[in-house]
């Protein structure tokens, strides 16, 4: 079966291509039913957040996640994009982020977290899974990433080709090194936090210790300012000079990255209350 179709524009669109935006589009329809939710349900999970929060939060960014991944992936060689490898690729992500947006959506309607909660076998047992599906998550970034400086597809501007692999690349191995200290550490938080200490708005960040999710926000999102940044120098700068400033700000942002890392890792907050 071939995996590639012809749009109406006369662009070849593979299953892939479709899977991802659908994926995308379903967390965002899922986010609008539980910010509805998040404001009219008092209930909180320890008396820190709404029971809502942490469902929010997963649909939102994996919506902007698979969307990004969608995008990347439409620079690589076509024959990349319609073999049933890359398809498979895709279909696992599809299983894993279903499973990961409904346990953690349940878990919050339940008022029970989803994240480091071992006081079951089959919470353990879950939690477990949800790291696995988690690194699923993060593969096409690292494999998308591999292939654009590989296989790129034909007429891709140099300088782009190069944000998007850096920012992919060090996006995937930045989040599982964060991430995977969070998880083995069975919180984000270095240090004892008051009860009742003051947060970061929005973000839920602490102000009192070190909060390793500063920096797991950076990791993530070097797949879509390093690519932003690309874009603009493509279009704004001579081919060298847009190469090196991309260079010179996936370094940057990787220093700054493993730099909240550090000082989290010491019990200090960015921004102290």
């Amino acid at each position: 079966m071939d995996l590639r179709a012809k749009s109406g524009l006369g662009v070849t669109i593979t299953y892939s291509d479709e899977l991802w935006w659908l994926l995308a589009a379903g967390c965002a329809v899922a986010a609008v039913p539980t910010l509805l939710l998040l404001l009219t349900d008092p209930r909180e999970i320890a008396g820190a957040a709404s029971v809502w929060a942490k469902p929010l939060k997963f649909q939102v960014s994996l919506a902007v996640h698979m969307a990004t991944l969608a995008l990347a992936a439409a620079f690589l060689a076509e024959e990349i994009r319609a073999s049933w490898l890359f398809a498979a690729l895709v279909a696992v992500v599809a299983v894993s982020l279903i499973g990961e947006v409904t346990y953690i959506t349940v878990q919050g309607a339940r008022g029970e977290p989803s994240h480091f909660n071992l006081t079951t076998p089959f919470h353990a047992l879950m939690y477990t899974l949800m790291g696995i599906g988690a690194l699923l998550l993060l593969l096409p970034a690292l494999v998308i990433g591999v292939a654009l400086w590989i296989r790129p597809s034909a007429g891709l501007d140099p300088a782009l080709r190069d944000a998007l692999a850096l920012g992919f690349i060090g996006s995937a191995l930045l989040t599982v090194l964060v991430a995977g200290h969070i998880g083995s550490r069975l919180s984000p938080l270095v240090g004892v936090e008051p009860l009742g200490a003051p947060r970061w708005p929005l973000t839920g960040w602490s102000r009192s210790v070190g909060d390793l999710r500063i920096s797991h926000f950076f990791a993530t999102h070097m797949m879509q300012v390093v690519p932003l940044a690309g874009l603009a120098m493509a279009r704004l700068a001579p081919l060298p000079i847009s190469r090196v400033t991309i260079w010179l700000v996936a370094l940057a942002w990787t220093g700054a990255t493993l730099w909240l890392y550090r000082i989290a890792l010491a019990g200090t907050p960015i921004w102290r209350a």
